[in-house]
């Protein structure tokens, strides 16, 4: 299967990563064979699964830890284990922000400044 995505042309693709979506999807294929498959009500804890990688990444600074991180990600938005789970776009108002190095928390690059 092939995958396509529609690009859009105001954004440089330095933003985005198809190295790491491959990885995903690599990972995946690996985990399916390791761990059978991925569903609804499979007992895996998807969330938590996601803090122990991540916590492994920050040991051992392996990315592959981070996109194991994406991945379950991926499956509690597919496979919820928040029985309240929803999706809604939001925009600036309703996002917590991304951090900063310096430990400041800023909504949009106008809050660099």
């Amino acid at each position: 299967m092939k995958i396509e995505l529609d690009w859009p042309k105001s954004i440089p693709q330095t933003q985005f990563s198809k190295d790491f979506l491959q990885g995903m999807l690599n990972r995946v294929a690996f985990g399916y064979h390791n761990y059978g498959p991925a569903k609804r009500g499979s007992g895996y804890n998807w969330l938590k699964s996601l803090r122990m990688r991540l916590k492994h990444y920050r040991e051992t600074h392996n990315t592959e830890n981070l996109i194991d991180t994406a991945n379950y990600a991926m499956l509690e938005f597919l496979y919820p284990n928040d029985s309240k789970a929803f999706f809604k776009a939001t925009d600036k108002s309703g996002s917590p922000g991304a951090a900063l190095l310096n430990g400041r928390v800023v909504k949009g690059k106008e809050d660099l400044d």
